[in-house]
């Protein structure tokens, strides 16, 4: 009988192409503060869109810490089928009781292999290229405050070539309208996106463009002075107007 040279079952880079829909990875990371102490981060992500589910801080993670992090993530959605971590001394015995009691199959990935977790690791280097290592962090609630924004930016805005410049949480496609750029983690990333439409037919003569009040207000200007200089300038507009009617 001839010898095949192919594996006994799939591989691990068939594994989780075939389970993405159903899988989860999650690891931690460390981050140092002013003080220099350092505070670890826990992540867990999904695989089907790349959608960044919980972030967790903490000076001391435990098992029984991390297990209860693992539980409020899934507390509103169904949980994967299928969770992939590292071989941490932290997952102890607390924390595999609580998976298997969710009905979730374990999948440790193999010693000194972190490129098994890569769906992780590489979310950990975007945390750091994008937001920590340009920020000076101050303690545990800073941190808090500082992911929760880059998770926010991160599931909404920030677009995948996976997903074919789509983000984690898909958006509705505006073909219309003003471009507004929202700043994200004080100026640090921008978000832009549609806002109000543009002036139509049915915009009342003299009244204040909703979308130019909008724009010149994120421009640093309140609306207390913009709406006055809005009605002076349709006033002229409409007083252009009406003598090139009479001209004519």
């Amino acid at each position: 009988m001839a010898k095949t040279t192919r594996p006994p079952s799939q591989g691990w880079k068939t594994f989780l192409v075939n389970h993405a829909d159903g899988i989860a990875s999650m690891d931690l990371f460390v981050v140092p503060t002013i003080s220099f102490r350092l505070l670890y981060g826990f992540l867990i992500l999904l695989h089907a869109r790349r959608e960044r589910l919980w972030l967790g801080v903490t000076a001391h993670p435990t098992a029984e810490w991390i297990a209860q992090q693992f539980t409020e993530s899934f507390a509103w959605r169904n949980a994967p089928r299928y969770v992939v971590r590292d071989r941490d001394r932290v997952y102890g015995a607390r924390f595999v009781q609580r998976v298997r009691a969710m009905g979730i199959r374990d999948r440790p990935i193999s010693p000194r292999s972190p490129w098994q977790n890569g769906y992780a690791e590489r979310l950990i280097g975007s945390i750091r290229r994008d937001c920590l290592d340009h920020v000076v962090v101050f303690g545990e609630p800073h941190l808090r405050n500082l992911l929760r924004s880059y998770q926010r930016y991160y599931n909404e805005g920030r677009t995948h070539l996976c997903l074919c410049k789509d983000a984690p949480i898909p958006r509705a496609v505006r073909a219309s309208g003003h471009i507004v750029v929202a700043p994200i983690l004080g100026g640090l990333h921008h978000h832009a996106n549609g806002a109000l439409p543009l002036r139509t037919a049915t915009t009342p003569r003299g009244a204040v463009d909703p979308g130019r009040a909008s724009a010149s207000c994120r421009r640093g200007r309140s609306l207390e002075t913009v709406a006055p200089r809005m009605l002076r300038w349709s006033s002229f507009r409409m007083r252009q107007q009406e003598m090139m009617q009479d001209m004519t």
